[in-house]
């Protein structure tokens, strides 16, 4: 291939004085299945930008001559480029690019030269909507300069095919007037040749599978354009009469497809698809960390005929904190065989997939004899526990396809304590949101899928019941009157969670809680009210639920399993019929496309959020509904220049969605502040200010805006403004606020309430004073998570000094602390000590040597947090602490990456690279960390 500076050059000799070429790339034009050799090149003048694509007589350019002007176009606001992620693949990349007139798809290979032509070809996209907003008027009357003279028709296209040999098909009239510029969208990707369509007959004398058309041109001579509607209604009468005897010789997969034929396409899905049907057993259990010493016959088994798919999930598979802090269990091998053995005796199982994190598992069987039907099988793991990160607490999934049905199984243990069902939504919305498939061509998200089951110990418990009218409604079997008191029937109604899932009828009593090795419910001191906290969801079509039933025979856990059995409808394509209907859309697509185009009503397009506070979310809802005759697609689209629809402390979902004609949809906008965003919040750097575009395929953009204000909290604050903060941060000026945090660099700088500055924060004094007073013995600290309710009272205390005494259990307090510490706008450990820290991890010396760099006041928090540490280690028969654990835990707080992660897909090589890459890091990390909480830290 000629080098890019040749091939600048090339093109550079056909320019004029006062035009560039910015960008250029080699690639090919997709022909239907034929792909011909082009360049296209990024032209500028005058700060208007053009899109030329040459034709080339050699494969490798080797002068200017080798080139020929094949279209110029302006880059304007009609024009779009859009990658087409289904059928690019990890070395090719497919484009279309279009405006007003023209429709085309190339390929390029994947490279950084092909990066890098994107991104400036975004750029000229960028300039012209900059300039338009400024109501600069662009002029492309320059690139009509450039406009080709037609070529004779038998040169348009240089291919040895027979699909282009009739040259006496059309009057000569007509092939004197060949298009030269634009392209129709008649007939989707299918471009065709107005000068040399095959007769009739020499199409069905043809050897090949498609008809391929050349590209149809336009030119303009003295700004008039040629008679293109007469020219596309021949190529239409042509096209039709091709389609019968095309779908009788041809039985490869049908031609692309643009937007508008795949929606009438999925429109009539129901007459070139046929349903088969699955059965699909989904259980779960809390095994509370038994070993697995049970005969599972009687949960796996249970039905007379044997499912075709089982998923199994396990939550509280093991306890322990070696499991908490290694990957590995060998409680993992010993259920998994329980489970084998368990699995219905007729028929024969092979293990699909198995994932685990912590104490939650997956696992999916398939019978061996549909094995060959499912693909693309792909499993990740989301953590929602302590401090939303590690796996106490989370979900696994697995996901697959069953011929042309996408399903995704979920496997979660959410949130405890009956107060909690906000923070419960919280964790759903997390995994749902985080869960992403991303080792896929197309990654996807759990919505992304057909079918979803949602299996696991949701943990929603019964509000305004004491235990003893619990138990009497369940001695009467009144079922009804108890799940009137269901949390999340509740939050379901109200569309707080789990929107668009269903749930079975619930005819058995509640799953939890139990004393182990009995039926009897709970006799201990805490006595907790029973409760449905181990359930079965699912969404999609295509879906019947068959059973829904605990088994209560299993007595080992404080929890009886549940399963759920399913009829399952998968769909698969019938090409012949597939190909009717296809030809039946391309008949009307012009017609229908006219007639029904997309339209939406929204009830608000401005949203105002007041009061956002650390780490409490607030939501709003607006409501879409469909006023086309057609069903709506929508999405939130990226703004120009930004990697995402909207800023990262908002929220909305879904993001895309499918409405039917005269049906509303309601979308909710979240905001939710985190130790991410409220740095940039807390110095106005940023505000609660955001513009949405919500689009309709195919139709017109909405803009939704979104305002408010946000509470300034010592959470998200540096350490540095702390120090110098003598009142508490709710009495602080902005003004002041942002003194404070734009000099917080420099240790220093005097404070503007003038005075010596603390020796450490006086909120992270207080959390650990009162843990020090009262938490030293309390078991399980740090390990389990708080209330999230009393940890926002713990963020109010601390930022008004109200009440005196800090509120909240030692565990909220204790959680408290470690969000604390991780908000901090720069941790504990400057970004630009960490990697000496990792370096030094090997020896104590070394590791005290660099703390000695760092400033005093991050050293003197360092030392304060470990000397307390230590002082609770001492106390490790009574709480239950392990040095490794501590070690692990803060030395991840205390020393926090400069490098942020990537939400981009990565190739399975660079993700396992990531991950090795992240593990050892880690493990040096807890390495350094470990030195200071087993040695006493002398300075000296």
């Amino acid at each position: 291939m000629s080098s890019y500076s040749e091939l600048k050059n090339f093109i550079q000799l056909h320019l004029g004085a006062d035009e560039k070429c910015t960008a250029c790339i080699q690639g090919e034009l997709m022909l239907d299945i034929v792909k011909v050799g082009r360049v296209l090149a990024i032209v500028t003048r005058k700060g208007d930008h053009g899109l030329f694509v040459y034709t080339t007589k050699e494969s490798v350019p080797t002068s200017s001559n080798s080139l020929q002007l094949e279209v110029a176009t302006p880059i304007n606001a009609e024009f779009k480029y859009n990658i087409d992620t289904e059928a690019s693949t990890a070395e090719i990349l497919v484009v279309g690019i279009s405006n007003d007139k023209v429709n085309l798809k190339f390929q390029f290979p994947k490279s950084s030269r092909s990066n890098d032509f994107f991104t400036q070809l975004k750029k000229a996209i960028d300039v012209h909507s900059q300039s338009a907003a400024f109501g600069l008027p662009p002029s492309y009357s320059w690139i009509s300069e450039h406009y080709p003279v037609s070529p004779e028709p038998s040169k348009q296209l240089d291919m040895t095919s027979n699909w282009f040999t009739d040259e006496d098909t059309k009057p000569k009239d007509e092939a004197e007037n060949q298009f030269s510029v634009g392209f129709e969208d008649n007939f989707s990707d299918m471009p065709i040749n107005t000068s040399s369509v095959p007769s009739n007959k020499d199409r069905m004398a043809s050897n090949t599978t498609h008809t391929s058309i050349n590209t149809a041109r336009m030119s303009l001579s003295g700004g008039k354009v040629h008679d293109f509607e007469k020219s596309i209604e021949h190529l239409e009468k042509e096209m039709t009469d091709s389609m019968e005897q095309r779908m009788k010789d041809s039985e490869a997969a049908p031609l692309p497809m643009d937007k508008f034929i795949r929606m009438f396409m999925a429109m009539r899905e129901a007459e070139y698809t046929d349903i088969h049907n699955f059965k699909v057993f989904c259980g779960t259990w809390n095994t509370n960390g038994q070993a697995a010493s049970a005969d599972l016959k009687p949960w796996l088994s249970y039905d007379e005929e044997p499912p075709d798919i089982y998923a199994l999930g396990f939550q509280e598979l093991d306890l322990s904190k070696e499991a908490f802090l290694f990957a590995e269990s060998p409680k993992e091998d010993e259920w998994f065989e329980q489970c084998r053995k368990a699995l219905h005796p007729s028929a024969t199982y092979k293990k699909l997939k198995l994932i685990r994190l912590v104490g939650m598992m997956l696992i999916v069987f398939v019978k061996k004899d549909i094995i060959d039907q499912i693909r693309s099988v792909s499993a990740e793991t989301v953590g929602t526990g302590i401090m939303g990160m590690m796996g106490n607490k989370g979900g696994v999934s697995i996901r697959l396809d069953i011929n042309s049905t996408s399903i995704c199984f979920v496997n979660c243990h959410l949130a405890a304590h009956t107060e909690e069902y906000e923070r419960r939504n919280q964790d759903f919305r997390d995994i749902n949101s985080r869960m992403s498939f991303r080792n896929l061509q197309t990654p996807l998200n759990i919505s992304d899928h057909d079918i979803v089951y949602w299996i696991g110990d949701l943990n929603y418990r019964l509000s305004e019941l004491d235990v003893d009218q619990v138990k009497k409604y369940i001695e009467l079997t009144d079922f009804k009157t108890l799940l009137e008191h269901d949390q999340l029937h509740r939050q379901h109604l109200a569309k707080k969670v789990f929107l668009g899932y269903r749930e079975g009828d619930i005819t058995f009593q509640p799953t939890y809680k139990y004393d182990t090795g009995t039926d009897n419910w709970d006799t201990s001191e805490k006595c907790r009210a029973p409760a449905w906290c181990d359930r079965v969801l699912f969404k999609g079509r295509n879906i019947k639920q068959l059973e829904y039933r605990s088994h209560p025979l299993l007595r080992i856990s404080d929890h009886k399993p549940v399963s759920a059995l399913f009829e399952m409808g998968t769909k698969v394509t019938n090409t012949k019929r597939e190909k009717q209907v296809l030809e039946d859309v391309l008949k009307k697509k012009d017609k229908l496309e006219n007639e029904f185009l997309p339209a939406a009503k929204l009830d608000k397009l401005e949203l105002k959020f007041e009061n956002v506070q650390f780490i409490q979310p607030q939501e709003q809802t607006i409501e879409v509904t469909n006023v086309g005759q057609v069903p709506l697609q929508f999405e939130f689209i990226n703004k120009l220049n930004e990697s995402r629809p909207c800023k990262p402390w908002l929220s909305p979902r879904p993001t895309k969605g499918f409405i039917m004609p005269n049906d509303s949809l309601s979308v909710e906008f979240e905001v939710y502040i985190d130790k991410n965003t409220a740095p940039g919040l807390n110095t106005q750097q940023d505000k609660i200010e955001d513009i949405l575009v919500l689009h309709l395929e195919g139709g017109k953009d909405f803009f939704v805006s979104v305002t408010g204000n946000y509470i300034p909290s010592t959470f998200g604050s540096s350490i540095e403004a702390l120090v110098h903060m003598y009142s508490y941060i709710r009495d602080v000026s902005t003004a002041e606020l942002i003194e404070l945090e734009s000099s917080s660099s420099e240790a220093s700088t005097p404070s503007p309430q003038k005075g010596e500055p603390f020796d450490i924060p006086k909120e992270l004094w207080r959390l650990v004073d009162h843990l020090n007073t009262y938490g030293l013995e309390e078991e399980n600290i740090f390990q389990m998570p708080g209330l999230h309710s009393e940890i926002q009272l713990i963020r109010d205390c601390l930022d008004t000094g109200v009440p005196e005494a800090i509120p909240g259990t030692i565990h909220s307090v204790a959680e408290a602390l470690l969000i604390f510490i991780e908000s901090l706008s720069e941790p504990v450990i400057p970004y630009d000590s960490y990697q000496k820290c990792l370096d030094a991890s090997q020896s104590f010396i070394q590791c005290k040597q660099v703390l000695q760099q760092i400033p005093i006041s991050h050293r003197n928090v360092f030392k304060y947090v470990t000397a307390f540490l230590r002082k609770l280690l001492q106390f490790k028969d009574s709480n239950l602490l392990d040095v490794k654990f501590l070690a692990q835990v803060f030395g991840g707080f205390f020393l926090r990456s400069p490098t942020p992660t990537t939400d981009r897909p990565l190739s399975q090589q660079m993700e396992r690279q990531l991950k090795s890459q992240m593990a050892n890091e880690d493990r040096r990390k807890s390495a350094f960390m470990y030195h200071f909480l087993t040695n006493d830290y002398d300075e000296q």
